[in-house]
């Protein structure tokens, strides 16, 4: 790599130091390494690039989607000089098209609610966190997916009364949506969930 935009190294997460330190092998995820290879040797024997989807691997570790399109620049005597590349962020288009794609496959409610709940969390860079739906004749939450770093340490929350006193209960009682930043905010508003 010669030279990166500031755009670049926001959607990779390296500087552009770092970035310049790089081959172009190093950027894709391990599925898509072979592919991009093939694509850019392609570029460098001055074949023309549609563009291709693939996967990178940013600095932190998370993946995201790009589609990238390379083109010869040439020396005024037409000898090759450069490969100019064109990356673009297709992160959300790809990740929606593969959640609708997985969706059409989905046949029960907690197929459903279990791609609903993995691809939220991924988008927003979470941990952990329940589907749950509203049992109006028993008053309560029923989680229909969970995902969790101690899973077991959750199954007692399996059933969620709505007389408790939780941040999910109150947004359900409310209607309204309840933002709590941190765990200190939680346990401002919800002292009881220290213990």
């Amino acid at each position: 790599l010669l030279h990166v935009n500031p755009g670049f190294c926001a959607l990779t997460g390296y500087s552009a130091d770092e970035a310049l330190q790089l081959g172009v092998s190093d950027l894709p995820h391990e599925d898509d390494r072979a592919r991009a290879d093939a694509e850019w040797q392609r570029a460098r024997a001055g074949a023309p690039s549609a563009g291709h989807e693939l996967c990178y691997q940013r600095r932190d570790g998370a993946t995201v989607w790009v589609q990238a399109s390379h083109s010869l620049l040439r020396a005024a005597d037409a000898s090759p000089r450069y490969v100019l590349s064109l990356i673009q962020d297709v992160n959300w288009t790809t990740r929606l098209r593969h959640l609708a794609l997985a969706m059409a496959a989905a046949l029960t409610p907690e197929q459903v609610a279990a791609l609903i709940l993995d691809h939220t969390l991924d988008a927003l860079g979470a941990r952990g966190g329940a589907l749950r739906q509203l049992q109006p004749d028993t008053q309560s939450l029923d989680t229909l997916h969970l995902v969790a770093d101690d899973p077991a340490a959750m199954e007692g929350w399996r059933q969620v009364p709505l007389e408790l006193a939780l941040p999910v209960t109150e947004a359900v009682r409310s209607g309204e949506i309840v933002l709590l930043e941190s765990r200190a905010a939680i346990l401002a508003r919800f002292p009881h969930l220290s213990q």
